[in-house]
């Protein structure tokens, strides 16, 4: 149930980056720095992303990095199988590249509501490399260990099962919801 919860607080989470792309765009103002239309705006003052992201950025510069940050999300938030890191990892390259204590101070911001987010995420592409590539070998090693339909056969003397029942049954409980009807 916990998988829910955390998707319902990115949705949020996505929802407000959506609020303040559009008060940033209804003010104009492209070659303004973020923080100082938050200075002019209660609104974005009360939004804790901006006071993370470089105090260097434009409106402009926000905008554009945050629609290359958060585009995946609303497509990812719906997969059966959530990838925190790819959600986390657009975010850190797009928004906060040349920011790393932006970074940290967004993290433990998520985390409060997501516990997982950013834990996976690198700041350099090099470290993330690395990462996905023992990430590889070790799922290549755990595919080898893992027994196959042989030792199914072998430990139901001789008979292989056909298929095995859901745990939710027939019907899925959220026939809506892709992670849950899928089996």
């Amino acid at each position: 149930m916990t998988d829910a919860f955390e998707r319902r607080a990115l949705l949020i989470h996505l929802g407000d980056v959506l609020e303040v792309m559009n008060a940033l765009l209804r003010r104009g103002k492209d070659h303004t720095t973020v923080r100082e239309l938050a200075a002019e705006s209660e609104f974005l003052a009360g939004q804790p992303l901006l006071m993370h992201i470089s105090p260097r950025t434009t409106s402009r510069e926000f905008v554009a990095q945050a629609v290359r940050a958060f585009s995946k999300w609303p497509q990812a938030l719906l997969d059966a199988d959530l990838d925190g890191e790819r959600l986390a990892t657009s975010v850190q390259r797009n928004l906060f590249a040349d920011n790393p204590d932006g970074w940290l101070a967004y993290v433990a911001a998520m985390q409060a509501e997501v516990p997982w987010f950013g834990k996976c995420a690198y700041s350099d592409r090099a470290q993330d490399e690395t990462s996905t590539d023992a990430a590889a070998d070790n799922l290549d090693s755990a595919l080898a260990d893992e027994p196959g339909r042989t030792a199914d056969v072998e430990r139901n003397g001789g008979q292989a099962e056909v298929g095995r029942e859901s745990v939710e049954g027939t019907v899925p409980i959220y026939p809506a919801w892709p992670w849950k009807s899928r089996s």
